[in-house]
């Protein structure tokens, strides 16, 4: 191939690469469908019936319900992320929300204050008023205004069980989060991977590089600007765990097949770890049970991690600190293995 038509190449190979991007990033957001929020209701038998079916007739699929016997246990599953908000039925309904369990489930179970006032409402006017007695409120039907409620309709109130800090009440900081785990891991790996030659020296880099990024980003986010509200140590230690499975699987990859690995490495973070995290769309949210398919891999697992770390004390982290653990082993598996095929082309 001349230069001449390289440079034509290249021009038409680089829109498709940034095309290939932009599908990537686009497509959880384009294609999702809102289903499956987890969501507890507390109430008897009949109620819960009663409810569930409206919610069903009204938006089918879109909560993946759990009966509770009481508030306290409703609570408990939104504190072990189970569930992502909860309502009590009785003659006090309540609606339990948690703001840090992202802003899409937040937005809609927060937008069932209205029919469940409205259900309060209706049974509050079903109810037979004993003989003699006449409801203090009772006006004319003419002259009765159209949003007054019946008469001893309780009023639903909301109660945030996991609230976001004050200073990042929109959420946006975990969502970011990829940013400091995907480039951080990234970065981490490229000077890793092409400032040093011994695959002996590359390790020990990333064993140095790797706690030292987490604490210096950690030292930055929850520390000078303070957005995230848990302990300094525990989210240095996501932060470091993150940043280390995808520096530790590209160098891995780098060492056992060269350029090509780090480009791979580079690309199976870039394009489908990042855009599967759960950040942009639920997991819940994206087509074809992708979203549950990110959680697996290393930025999924991270955000999430750092979310239970931050908002949710109570909540397993299992799952996402062995998955985060099964790619650095897998990385430095893979940097040992380049290790004994360098040291084998030398002897």
């Amino acid at each position: 191939m001349n230069t001449w038509t390289k440079a034509v190449a290249v021009g038409l190979g680089a829109p498709l690469a940034v095309a290939l991007f932009v599908l990537a990033f686009m497509w959880p957001m384009a294609t999702q469908t809102p289903k499956d929020v987890p969501l507890a209701i507390v109430g008897n038998a009949q109620q819960v019936e009663q409810v569930t079916a409206a919610f069903e007739s009204t938006k089918p699929g879109l909560f993946d319900i759990t009966t509770v016997d009481t508030r306290e246990g409703a609570i408990t599953l939104i504190e072990q992320r189970e569930v992502s908000g909860a309502v009590v039925l009785g003659p006090s309904p309540e609606l339990l929300t948690a703001p840090a369990a992202g802003t899409a489930h937040n937005a809609i179970i927060s937008n069932l204050r209205a029919p469940l006032q409205e259900m309060a409402a209706k049974a509050a006017a079903a109810m037979p008023v004993p003989a003699g007695a006449r409801p203090a409120d009772a006006q004319p039907a003419n002259t009765q205004p159209a949003n007054t409620q019946p008469a001893g309709a309780p009023t639903v109130t909301v109660t945030e069980v996991a609230p976001l800090s004050a200073s990042d009440a929109s959420g946006m900081v975990l969502n970011m989060s990829v940013i400091p785990i995907a480039m951080g891991g990234i970065i981490g790996a490229a000077l890793t991977s092409f400032a040093l030659r011994s695959n002996a020296q590359r390790l020990v880099a990333l064993l140095v590089y790797t706690p030292l990024a987490g604490a210096l980003v950690t030292g930055l986010v929850g520390g000078a600007f303070d957005l995230l509200p848990g302990s300094f140590w525990s989210v240095a230690g996501v932060y470091a765990l993150g940043i280390g499975a995808v520096s530790c699987l590209v160098v891995g990859l780098r060492s056992l097949i060269g350029k090509a690995g780090f480009a791979l490495g580079a690309l199976f973070v870039m394009l489908l770890s990042n855009p599967l995290a759960g950040t942009l769309a639920p997991k819940e949210f994206i087509a074809g049970g992708w979203g549950y398919v990110g959680q697996y891999l290393p930025i999924g697992a991270a955000v999430d991690l750092l979310r239970s770390v931050n908002y949710f004390p109570q909540a397993s982290i299992a799952h996402n600190v062995w998955t985060l653990a099964g790619y650095v082993f897998a990385g430095l598996l893979l940097l040992g293995i380049g290790a004994a095929r360098q040291r084998k082309l030398m002897s």
